[in-house]
């Protein structure tokens, strides 16, 4: 049986558990007394309804999937089934504010000296020797210091820390501050699966902020695979669940799920095809007044983020794509992230991760299924044509807008064949959405 603790700063939030091929969670006894919010949508605070399904889906979702999961299991030595065994090695560093340790472990304070949160990568050849560690083991014990953090989804990545020094931290116990893609695995030519993920997540990313769409700072940054050899690249994110104070170098960490977690279901069930998530079901969450702050304002910004993905080409925008906020009992739609036009890979499934109305793909979507869609998410037919007509102007203008910022990066000729194509994508995706919508 593997058991273990769950903290949210220093304090104690529960215990987890696996038992008869089950996982139960139980809050603290002092957490119900001093405390009392629930850490989900799907684990309430009655002690019934934390043993099963649920707690399972919860905690599993918030580790790694694919190949990245199999190599860590492979690792630690841990059966590719076991979600606590896994959580137990890589669980002190998740998304939201959650730590996850073997039972009897405390976390490290935020306010312990600098030197027992963090060590420094002391230039961009030492930062390249992390990235090469992590791209032959994501749990790559470097320079003596293991890597302990557990982010869902498939791609390469890994967690620092970065203050007002310019330096990048590896995290010894303290919280970090930013995301780093590092890229897509080769094939067994050396060639990378997805070509420019980096710079194509980077793209997308920036056009939604030329959108005036919610999404924390993106920047690309310089390492070497040789001393004095030439730069290369990874995207970097500032996480939206962390807050700095830069005087102390402090971090706060705010707390957050993914609708797989809000809804209570496992991550196999992240897109709609075989009885996954649908649109209907996030909707009827993110309008449902008890659960959400300002059920309008997320409904709004959710359909906004789902149509902007439709037409940048993002057919991965799954439910684990898509975050809430949590504070106290309530929540709030969380920025984007994870924005990636995939459309400009052959080797991408290119069905739609939720129906559009009755489409499985961008192809067939007709005019009527976007009034299914208003239907689904219990928005007017008008307000949706409106929103995605404004988008596809909003977008066409900040491609060139996107495009003239990135021209003076130093890493912009070796990303502008990935951005022709994605601007080819996007241009003709939004051809089609005006030809469906338009009056004629």
């Amino acid at each position: 049986m593997t058991a273990l603790d769950v903290y949210r700063d220093d304090t104690l939030v529960g215990h987890l558990r696996d038992t008869d091929d089950t996982v139960e969670f139980e809050y603290a006894a002092e957490y119900l007394v001093h405390i009392a919010r629930p850490i989900s949508a799907s684990l309430p605070l009655d002690p019934s309804r934390t043993k099963g399904p649920r707690p399972k889906a919860f905690f599993g979702n918030l580790l790694p999937e694919g190949e990245i999961r199999d190599a860590l299991c492979r690792s630690y030595k841990v059966d590719s089934s076991d979600d606590l065994g896994l959580l137990s090695h890589i669980g002190a560093e998740c998304a939201g504010a959650l730590a996850i340790l073997p039972q009897g472990e405390r976390p490290i304070p935020e306010d312990a000296a600098f030197e027992r949160r963090y060590v420094a990568l002391e230039d961009a050849y030492d930062f390249g020797q992390y990235i090469q560690a992590l791209q032959g083991s994501p749990s790559a014990n470097f320079k003596g210091v293991p890597t302990r953090m557990s982010l869902a989804g498939a791609q390469s990545k890994t967690v620092v820390a970065r203050f007002n020094d310019e330096k990048i931290y590896r995290s010894i116990g303290g919280a970090t501050t930013h995301i780093i893609k590092i890229g897509s695995r080769l094939n067994q030519r050396g060639e990378e699966l997805f070509p420019g993920v980096v710079f194509n997540e980077y793209f997308c990313s920036r056009l939604a902020h030329a959108c005036s769409l919610r999404i924390h700072y993106t920047e690309m940054l310089p390492y070497q695979t040789f001393r004095d050899g030439p730069s290369e690249y990874v995207f970097c994110i500032e996480r939206y669940d962390r807050s700095i104070k830069y005087s102390t170098k402090h971090v706060t960490r705010f707390h957050q799920e993914d609708f797989c977690q809000a809804l209570g279901r496992p991550r196999t069930q992240k897109y709609e095809a075989r009885g996954g998530i649908s649109l209907a079901d996030m909707f009827s969450f993110i309008r449902d007044p008890d659960q959400i702050v300002i059920p309008a304002t997320s409904q709004q910004m959710l359909l906004e983020a789902i149509l902007f993905n439709l037409i940048i080409g993002n057919r991965d925008a799954h439910a684990k794509n898509y975050s809430l906020m949590r504070s106290g009992f309530k929540a709030e739609l969380a920025p984007l992230y994870d924005l990636v036009c995939t459309e400009a890979y052959d080797n991408i499934d290119r069905s739609l991760p939720q129906n559009i109305g009755n489409a499985e793909h961008f192809e067939t979507i007709t005019r009527q299924d976007f009034s299914t869609l208003s239907e689904q998410v219990a928005i007017r037919p008008n307000a949706i044509i409106r929103m995605a007509l404004r988008l596809c102007n909003d977008i066409e203008a900040g491609i060139h807008e996107t495009i003239a910022a990135m021209k003076p990066e130093p890493f912009f000729s070796t990303a502008a064949a990935t951005i022709d194509k994605i601007t080819t994508i996007i241009e003709r995706n939004i051809a089609v959405v005006r030809g469906l919508l338009k009056k004629t």
